[in-house]
C-alpha cells in the first residue's frame, strides 16, 4: 500500500479507488472520562500547527456539549496567538491569549488551567495570561484536533494530550509548557529552583 502526502508525517489511510479521494482531517473524540472534574482541571499539548496558514480559527483542543455555548477550547485564533477560551451559556467567560504568534507549521506546547473565577494558559514557557472572574460551563464530549462536532479541524497535528483534574499552578503550567529550568536543590532536598531561585512548583505562585 503506497499512499503519497505533502507535508512532514503521513496521514491515516485515504482509501481511493482508480480516481485520487479526499477526505476530512483525523480527530479524535471522545465521551468525558472517569476523571473530569467539573470544577476545575488543566490540560497540556504539544504538537504542530495547520500546515496551511489562514485567518480561520482553528481547534486544537476542545471539551463542549456539541455546541458553541458551553466549551472550554484551546484555539489557534484567527490573529495566530494560541488560546484558552471558555464560553458559559453563550457568554464567553475567558479568552487568554497567548502574547507571541504562531505561523504555519510552528511547534507548540501549551498548559492552561481553568476553575471558578480562575483560568490562565502559558504557550512554550511564556509567562502566564490570566483571567479572574469565570464560570464554567457544563460539557459532555471532549476533541482533539476539531470541537466535538467536528469542526475547526487544525490540519496540523497534535502529539501530547495529558489532562488533570486539579487546577495547576501559574509557575506548574510554565513548567510543563517547556520553561527553561535550571535544577537547584534547596536544603531540604527538595526544591525546584529557577536560575533566579524563585519556587516553581510553588502551588500559589
Amino acid at each position: 500500500l503506497r499512499q503519497l502526502e505533502k507535508g512532514s508525517a503521513a496521514s491515516s489511510i485515504i482509501y481511493t479507488s482508480d480516481a485520487a479521494a479526499t477526505r476530512n482531517a483525523d480527530v479524535w473524540t471522545s465521551t468525558l472520562p472517569d476523571t473530569w472534574s467539573a470544577t476545575a482541571g488543566a490540560i497540556h499539548l504539544t504538537g504542530l500547527l495547520a500546515y496551511t496558514q489562514d485567518s480561520t480559527e482553528v481547534i486544537i483542543w476542545s471539551a463542549d456539549d456539541g455546541t458553541t455555548d458551553n466549551r472550554i477550547q484551546i484555539i489557534r485564533t484567527a490573529s495566530n496567538t494560541l488560546a484558552l477560551r471558555i464560553t458559559t451559556g453563550g457568554v464567553e467567560q475567558a479568552l487568554c491569549e497567548s502574547v507571541a504568534t504562531y505561523t504555519a507549521g510552528d511547534a507548540y506546547s501549551i498548559a492552561a488551567t481553568w476553575a471558578t473565577d480562575h483560568a490562565a494558559i502559558s504557550a512554550d514557557g511564556a509567562a502566564v495570561v490570566t483571567d479572574a472572574s469565570v464560570t464554567l460551563p457544563t460539557v459532555t464530549a471532549t476533541a482533539i484536533g476539531s470541537t466535538t462536532s467536528g469542526s475547526g479541524q487544525i490540519y496540523g497535528a497534535v502529539e501530547v494530550a495529558d489532562y488533570y483534574s486539579t487546577r495547576q499552578s501559574n509557575n506548574q503550567l510554565r513548567v510543563l509548557a517547556g520553561y527553561q529550568i535550571q535544577q537547584l536543590i534547596d536544603a531540604n532536598g527538595d526544591t525546584l529552583l529557577d536560575a533566579d531561585g524563585a519556587n516553581l512548583l510553588a502551588e500559589n505562585a
